[in-house]
Parts: structure tokens; sequence; C-alpha cells
């Protein structure tokens, strides 16, 4: 069994999945938006199983997992609290402490301009998903979508930048999100709350500036992928089922996403980086 568990696949397709899953259907008892926190849930499996409960020394990966127990904590109030005035700055705030913190150690070797141009990415990139995502949490399925496509591709990005760590926690938690995706569909009441929203997108951008700081994610893949959220939320007829929006949404998230991995590859490849 502990060799079972050990295996990428499971780590980082199948834990997540199921977790997701089983969360998202015990959850669904307490109506809505509560069965999408199967996200983050699923998300931690991953992280558990490959990290399991050590973390010391504090590494950068290390802290997103930590970030991704309080963002899913602040997306729980954040919709116990649905008319919490200036929601959008408040969660800016806390996007961006996170990304600054994430890459902390970095910003403390740094001065003047040299700051500036790790930390305002960073801060940028990050409070971009999150604020994308959350904007429109009332169209469950684009939003689903957009989540879905940025962990994949900010998964690939990572594993051909050679950040295998980074690149299994994408693809656990695209993995989680496909689970919740799965309930999302057949649920026509369901809603894309902040429990969805504020960890989804504070990890992908995370996982991805992560890659950026502490491996080779080039900054140009960062760039397509922040289009992601723009590209799964372009309007489709409301008469087409539920099950096929779905798939034309993340269809069109996923291109956004093979467009930045094919980019990496091409570049990479171009320069000898493989």
């Amino acid at each position: 069994m502990e060799t079972l568990l050990t295996r990428p696949e499971i780590q980082s397709a199948a834990a997540p999945l199921l977790v997701a899953l089983a969360v998202g259907l015990i959850l669904r008892a307490f109506g809505r938006p509560w069965p999408l926190l199967g996200a983050v849930v699923g998300f931690l499996a991953t992280a558990w199983l490959i990290n399991g409960l050590q973390f010391t020394p504090l590494t950068g990966a290390r802290k997103i997992i930590v970030i991704a127990a309080a963002a899913g904590v602040v997306g729980v109030l954040a919709d116990v609290m649905p008319r919490l005035r200036a929601r959008p700055v408040w969660l800016a705030l806390f996007s961006a402490g996170a990304a600054l913190w994430l890459i902390w150690k970095v910003l403390a070797r740094r001065e003047g301009v040299d700051l500036m141009v790790v930390g305002a990415p960073a801060v940028a990139y990050v409070m971009w998903l999150t604020l994308c995502l959350d904007f429109g949490r009332r169209a469950e399925i684009p939003t689903l979508a957009a989540g879905l496509a940025l962990a994949l591709g900010t998964g690939a990005v990572s594993i051909l930048s050679a950040s295998a760590l980074l690149g299994q926690l994408a693809f656990g938690l695209g993995a989680a999100i496909g689970g919740v995706f799965l309930l999302v569909v057949f649920w026509k009441d369901s809603v894309a709350g902040a429990v969805f929203t504020v960890p989804v997108g504070i990890l992908a951008g995370l996982i991805g500036y992560a890659g950026y700081v502490f491996a080779k994610v080039p900054w140009y893949a960062l760039a397509v992928l922040a289009i992601v959220p723009l590209a799964a939320h372009i309007p489709l007829p409301k008469a087409w089922p539920r099950i096929v929006r779905a798939a034309v949404h993340t269809l069109l998230g996923v291109i956004v996403s093979a467009v930045a991995v094919g980019v990496v590859w091409w570049l990479m490849e171009d320069s000898g980086g493989y």
C-alpha cells in the first residue's frame, strides 16, 4: 500500500480526484457553494502524500501548502460574509501577502529596482488570477474550467522547466478541480464561491511564480497563462447542455495553456535546453 501511495499518478491524479469528489458529496448537504471546498481539500491530499507533515525547513513548496490551507479558510469566511465591503480589496491584499511571503527570502537579498523587478510581478500575477476567478464566480462552469486549465498548464510548464515537485502539486490541484467539476456539471444550482476561487487562484499563481523564481519557468509562460481565465469565460449559448458548455469552456482555457506549454518547449529546445 505504501508503495502504491508513492506513485505520482496516485499522488497527483487519483487521490486528489477521489478526495475532492468525496468531500463535495459530503458537503452537498450544506448547500452551495460548500461542495467546491473539495478542490482545496483534494490539493491538500496531494500535498500530504508528497510532503507528509514535515514543514521544516520551510521551503517554497511547503509555504504553498500552508497558504493553501489559509486560503481555504479565507474563502470560507468570504462566503460566510457575502456582503463583505471592499471584498476585492481584502482578497487582493491576502493574495499579495501570500505572494510576498512565498518569495520573501529572495526579496530579502534584493534592493531598489531589483526588489521591484522580482516582487511586483509576483504580486500582480497572483492577484490577477485570484480576482479574475472571483469576479466570475457566479458563472460556475467557466470559472471551474478556467481553474482546471490553469492548473494543468502550470503543471506542464513546471515539469518542462525542471520542477517535478511544483508540477506534481499543480497537477494535483487540477485533479482536485476535476473532481468538483464533475459534480458541478450535474448540479444546476451550483455556484463557484470564494471557497473555490480564492485557493485555486492563489495556488495557480503561487505555483507558477515559484517555478519562475526557484526553477526555470520563463516569464512569458506566465504571461500566456494569465490569459486563461479570460479565454475560458468567452460566452457560449445558454441553450447548450451543461456538459457541452463545460467541455467547450475547458477547451478554450486549455488551448491557451497549450500555447504557453508549446512556447516553453519550442524556445527551450531551440536554445539547447533539451
